[in-house]
């Protein structure tokens, strides 16, 4: 088990029991952090479109709809999901400092000169351990990412496999400014609690040399403004194995899972439309990402 988890179980386990508190400092500290966060995000004034390693390898296509000045929709409840990420980092920062993390540095500034560019972003944490210092995210995590990317189900590689948001350039790109090893992601699982530490392998040389050339690639093509194009293509829908048509197409057309998570879909899939899964056989079938709808369901019926 990771150190850090060692440490928070034991602490969270001696709280339960009653045998550990948390110090008047440390609440001080989180009632500060949490003011910061509400402050942030309703009292801030909208940021321009810039080049930040937040969002710097996410995909291309995203970066240049937001740098060309569009706007995302949003859902009503948007501040709300930013809100509880930064509450539930502010958590966790006072729960390992209580546990006894060695924290030497957060909500750090950073810069990363990527050839002319100054790329720059805030580090979550850095951490020390056994004498060496690395640098961490710290993600508030749904369950099911939490169990299939964070947690011993998924980890580093899965993440890698499937990363939509960028993370694995955003945790190279802090640690490389920072010129420490990148340590992984501390995640918490915003409904039950529980934490997860999904660490790099221990020889990255290869994720790290990646990451970075990814990093290098995007700002390039934002800097000379590369022309647009879409970085995925929608799928064909195919019908499931219980199906008499199994394997055939149903004559819908399925938005590209990494499209479904922009705020720019609209734009560059202007027919797209969220709509109850047409191959599933449940009586509240999941919503799905269509482009185009043309079959409704098991019972044959279409438009």
């Amino acid at each position: 088990m990771h150190p850090i988890l060692i440490k928070v179980r034991s602490y969270l386990a001696q709280a339960n029991r009653g045998e550990a508190s948390m110090p008047p400092e440390m609440i001080e500290k989180f009632k500060e952090m949490c003011g910061t966060a509400l402050d942030k995000q309703f009292n801030s004034p909208p940021r321009k479109p810039t080049i930040r390693m937040s969002g710097i390898g996410q995909p291309l296509c995203k970066q240049q709809m937001a740098m060309a000045g569009n706007e995302e929709e949003a859902e009503y409840n948007l501040k709300m999901k930013f809100l509880f990420g930064d509450v539930i980092e502010a958590m966790a920062v006072v729960i390992m400092e209580a546990a006894g993390v060695n924290i030497t540095s957060e909500q750090e500034g950073v810069t990363l000169d990527v050839g002319d560019v100054k790329l720059k972003g805030t580090l979550d944490v850095v951490i020390e351990s056994n004498g060496e210092e690395a640098v961490y995210d710290v993600k508030s995590a749904s369950p099911y990412a939490f169990d299939s990317k964070f947690s011993d189900f998924g980890g580093f590689h899965a993440i890698h496999e499937d990363d939509p948001f960028g993370y694995i350039a955003q945790g190279y790109g802090y640690a490389e400014a920072k010129g420490l090893p990148f340590g992984g992601w501390i995640a918490i699982n915003k409904v039950n609690g529980e934490w997860a530490v999904a660490v790099p392998p221990l020889v990255d040389r290869e994720y790290r040399a990646e990451a970075l050339a990814t990093i290098a690639t995007n700002v390039e093509a934002i800097v000379s403004g590369a022309p647009f194009e879409r970085c995925f293509t929608e799928t064909t829908e195919v019908h499931p194995k219980m199906h008499p048509n199994k394997g055939e197409p149903t004559g819908n057309m399925l938005l590209p899972k990494e499209c479904g998570w922009c705020g720019h879909k609209g734009l560059c899939w202007p027919s797209a439309e969220q709509l109850p899964k047409a191959t599933s056989k449940a009586k509240s079938p999941p919503k799905t990402w269509y482009t185009k709808h043309t079959y409704d369901g098991p019972g044959g019926a279409s438009r």
